[in-house]
């Protein structure tokens, strides 16, 4: 799946658009089809290595959808 992937913590450089494994749901979660997304104070901050993720959530910036 087609991605916006963070490199390394930083600046607006180490954002990148390529591919991404797309995930597998467990029991109990659905994946969902998203068509657009938008980004928050918490995936900027991400994106800085500012704000770390829970445990098994995915690396990718998004959390608004």
């Amino acid at each position: 799946m087609r991605a916006i992937i963070v490199e390394q913590p930083g600046g607006i450089e180490q954002l990148k658009a390529g591919e991404y494994p797309k995930p597998v749901p467990a029991d109990r979660e659905l994946l969902v089809r998203v068509k657009a997304t938008a980004i928050n104070r918490a995936d900027i901050l991400k994106r800085r290595g500012l704000y770390p993720a829970a445990a098994g959530a995915s690396p990718i910036l998004g959390l608004e959808m």
